[in-house]
């Protein structure tokens, strides 16, 4: 029996998301603005690793947070959140079953003015011939396989770009993705 909790909590996780996305999604359209704060990002970090605690388990996944001094910028917390989300919980969705997991976060100063926040990780990867101009697209799928909506890459995308920032992706198929987050620093 509690297999069946935990897979209908998963499921209620899994529509919640959905409900979260498509309301993300219905806000960037109407342009819905937002209240800008100083948020601390290991901080921010952390709430998400709490959140998902249970994949992280499952997955028996390595995270390592290089994060070598508080960082605070003023920007969108739910944003920030949503953006580590997505991409740590890809990087989990989108491992590569004959290897331990490995993630690595990072966050250092890319320039004077800017921030980089580095996501690697060592799973599936993609084949950017064939993604590179689809990756942030809306409902782009890249490993049929496995259960997805194609829709948070597109939101990433969408939110570093409202926070003034820019978003690049590095990917080898067997190998891992990187994704190289650049935001503006408090000034």
């Amino acid at each position: 029996n509690a297999d069946i909790v935990r897979k209908m909590q998963a499921e209620t996780t899994y529509l919640d998301e959905i409900i979260k996305d498509l309301s993300s999604v219905l806000a960037f359209q109407k342009g819905e603005s937002v209240i800008h704060e100083i948020v601390n990002l290991g901080e921010q970090i952390h709430i998400i690793l709490k959140k998902l605690e249970i994949e992280i388990q499952d997955s028996q996944a390595f995270i390592d947070i290089d994060l070598r001094e508080e960082i605070f910028i003023k920007t969108i917390p739910s944003y920030v959140q949503n953006i580590f989300y997505h991409l740590l919980s890809n990087a989990i969705k989108f491992r590569h079953e004959s290897r331990k997991l490995i993630i690595e976060v990072k966050i250092s100063a890319s320039n004077e003015h800017e921030l980089l926040i580095t996501i690697k990780d060592n799973g599936l990867g993609i084949d950017m011939k064939y993604a590179r101009e689809k990756i942030f697209g809306l409902y782009q799928r890249f490993h049929p396989t496995i259960n997805g909506k194609g829709i948070g890459l597109y939101l990433v995308k969408n939110q570093v770009a409202y926070l003034n920032g820019r978003i690049e992706v590095k990917s080898e198929e067997n190998i891992g993705t990187t994704f190289l987050i650049y935001l503006q620093k408090m000034s």
